[in-house]
């Protein structure tokens, strides 16, 4: 058999996409699934880094609490997709994305007493938790207590947001 002299792969001398590409949008998608940013974009923008300092922390807390499969969540539009994070006996928070064109309105509705023996204390009930924020851009919903638990919020075109639902946020 011939031998062959190795060659090293070389890394891509730049990356696949425009600078663009790796800005607010595509790092904030991350935040629906609870998924690390990253990749070929390195850079020091200091608006990058922002974004960065802004997302990570997100990303870190999803991480922690756990993707979970049935979210016992829903929203009244269906061009918004929810996911869950946490719950059960821990912090609960709700990734949610807009997957339509224009901007809408959703109400969001959560099944409280979905989780069994720990339930998520409800603002103004017994035990209540925090008010129902949402943490990317750090506002506070307005929530119509349950059961079902209820809130609304804007959602712009092609946008992830995470709501903390109870005690489950924390800041960002």
């Amino acid at each position: 058999m011939e031998h062959r002299e190795h060659r090293h792969l070389r890394a891509h001398p730049r990356p696949p996409h425009a600078a663009a590409h790796y800005l607010e949008p595509f790092v904030r998608e991350h935040l629906l699934y609870g998924l690390w940013p990253g990749g070929y974009f390195t850079t020091d923008s200091p608006d990058y880094l922002a974004l960065m300092r802004r997302v990570v922390p997100l990303v870190r807390r999803e991480c922690e609490l756990g993707w979970e499969p049935i979210t016992f969540a829903r929203a009244d539009r269906q061009e918004v997709q929810v996911e869950r994070f946490g719950g059960e006996g821990r912090p609960l928070l709700f990734s949610l994305k807009n997957g339509g064109k224009e901007s809408v309105s959703a109400v969001v509705t959560v099944d409280a007493t979905a989780f069994g023996p720990h339930p998520i204390p409800l603002p103004g009930g017994e035990g209540a938790g925090e008010v129902v924020k949402e943490l990317y851009a750090g506002q506070p919903l307005e929530v119509v207590a349950g059961p079902p638990l209820s809130c609304s919020l804007e959602l712009a075109a092609g946008q992830v947001y995470v709501v903390a639902v109870g005690t489950g946020g924390g800041d960002r």
